[in-house]
């Protein structure tokens, strides 16, 4: 139950804030932590 609840607040805030012109930030976050998470992924498992 809580982490609906979380869901929908999360989805409130960041239609309010995208509508505010936070749109910038709310695009970059999940696009910066699947670089990050590629570059840990060559690290782990790249060819040396």
């Amino acid at each position: 139950m809580g982490a609906i609840a979380t869901f929908i607040v999360a989805v409130v805030i960041i239609v309010t804030k995208f509508q505010a012109g936070a749109w910038v930030v709310v695009l970059a976050i999940p696009l910066v932590v699947s670089l990050f998470l590629l570059i840990r992924r060559h690290y782990r498992y790249g060819d040396w």
